[in-house]
């Protein structure tokens, strides 16, 4: 039997396990999700779209030191609009593999099949000074 997650609108991402609500991640302001074919997890949120890779979400369940790692798709990835459309479903993924967003000034398409695959972010360690 698999996790079930829910978008906390808008407090966040929570995990349901045995009939209790876990808070995962509070910093996001998360309106709505969808879990794509290679389960990642997006989500439309107040701030943009939000890709988590669904391993990185489990582990982020188990390790709560560990930074969540997800990517954020703003205006700088060519959005008109970072604020997503208040609503359900706002988010959705075609059979074609496009997903689809409804922002406040209109929709938003990500196609999925072109997106490059990017490895997880590298950790970054803080070296104190020997002086």
């Amino acid at each position: 039997m698999g996790d079930l997650y829910a978008a906390n609108s808008p407090k966040g991402i929570s995990l349901i396990q045995d009939n209790k609500l876990i808070t995962v991640n509070e910093d996001l302001q998360v309106l709505d999700m969808v879990e794509s074919p290679q389960h990642d997890l997006w989500f439309s949120g107040r701030n943009g779209i939000i890709r988590i890779a669904l391993n990185d979400l489990k582990r982020s369940v188990t390790d709560h030191e560990a930074p969540l790692n997800y990517v954020l798709f703003d205006r700088t990835d060519g959005l008109n609009s970072i604020q997503c459309s208040v609503g359900a479903p706002n988010i959705t993924i075609a059979p074609d593999g496009k997903l689809w967003v409804a922002t406040v000034n209109g929709l938003a398409m990500i196609d999925l099949t072109q997106l490059p695959r990017t490895s997880r972010k590298p950790e970054v360690f803080v070296v104190p000074s020997l002086l």
